[in-house]
């Protein structure tokens, strides 16, 4: 990470702050650093919580189909993902909240496409509001990749693709994971 920001990237993914041993270990000087060249962070965050595992386990848990060995399954994927969640309140610290966006790492190990939803449900658990989740995806994410101008935003002018939700996303995060409607180009797909 400190070579990437010492090579002036424009975007990191990940950023899990990673000690030699593989272990998560926050670094307050390198944070500043980052803050100050102004990278964009796409922490992808349901890949090293194993976030998938943990919506299964959680729904298993509801039904009423839990078995005990799944319970100490969530019990320490739970605790992990709280300490990878808390590396990036950390960086909230440092004024990045402008700065992060959602990520999948989608068709790796057990991450399936179409899961955005998941990424930005750990961001309202690391700090963001619903709101602030969704802008992230939308508006931030488009300025992230120089797109602003085009996308990001619903704007006269701007491409018009659009989604409708079961809720309202800046309010219930979770409605993101309720699609009633997907248009492009304003035609309906789905």
């Amino acid at each position: 990470m400190v070579r990437a920001v010492e090579a002036g990237i424009d975007l990191m993914e990940h950023a899990e702050f990673l000690d030699p041993d593989n272990q998560l270990q926050f670094d307050s000087d390198l944070a500043e650093k980052m803050a100050e060249s102004g990278i964009w962070i796409s922490p992808t965050l349901q890949a090293w919580t194993n976030y998938p595992r943990i919506v299964a386990l959680t729904q298993r848990r509801e039904e009423g189909q839990f078995l005990q060995e799944e319970e100490q399954e969530l019990s320490r994927l739970e605790h992990r993902m709280e300490h990878r969640l808390d590396i990036m309140r950390k960086m909230l610290d440092y004024g990045m909240k402008d700065r992060l966006v959602p990520g999948t790492d989608s068709g790796v190990s057990n991450l399936a496409f179409g899961h955005l939803d998941y990424d930005l449900q750990l961001l309202e658990k690391t700090g963001f509001s619903p709101a602030e989740a969704l802008t992230s995806a939308t508006r931030i994410s488009a300025e992230a990749i120089g797109m602003e101008k085009m996308i990001g935003t619903i704007e006269i002018g701007k491409k018009a693709d659009l989604a409708a939700f079961g809720g309202d996303p800046s309010k219930d995060i979770g409605a993101l994971s309720r699609t009633a409607a997907v248009f492009l180009g304003g035609q309906r797909v789905a």
